[in-house]
């Protein structure tokens, strides 16, 4: 799977091209989403227009990818989902997770909003002398 990383403010953009089956190598997928997330970058846009086979196992990958930036308390925002890749997540009752968009703008407006309500919470945190740093990973 190739992988172009491109930045719109804080958001991180994957354009991804290749499939994501059983067998397919997902690895650098993980290792950069990784990075990511120790870059404290926690909005992250997988473009899937590239994504040339998705099956359950590339759901899975989805999926853990979805938990590792929930855990880290961030926001992953699937774009570009084709009809059949939109029916499989339909499939799998998973499209209400993902809620994928159709277009970078509509993907970064998302981001815009979820962040008006993360600065509200960061100003209620600093208020409580708790501070967090954020910074661009470079991966």
């Amino acid at each position: 799977m190739e992988i172009t990383t491109r930045w719109h403010n804080s958001v991180a953009i994957l354009d991804l091209v290749g499939p994501m089956t059983a067998g397919a190598d997902t690895k650098p997928l993980h290792n950069r989403i990784g990075c990511l997330i120790q870059g404290e970058t926690h909005g992250i846009v997988l473009n899937l227009a590239g994504v040339t086979r998705l099956d359950a196992s590339g759901i899975g990958q989805l999926v853990m990818l979805h938990e590792k930036l929930e855990s880290a308390h961030g926001n992953l925002q699937l774009m570009n989902v084709d009809r059949r890749q939109r029916r499989l997540l339909e499939l799998v009752r998973l499209l209400d997770v993902f809620d994928p968009v159709d277009s970078e703008e509509e993907a970064l407006e998302r981001f815009r909003t979820s962040s008006r309500a993360s600065s509200r919470a960061d100003r209620a945190h600093r208020r409580g002398r708790l501070r967090r740093h954020h910074s661009l990973a470079v991966c």
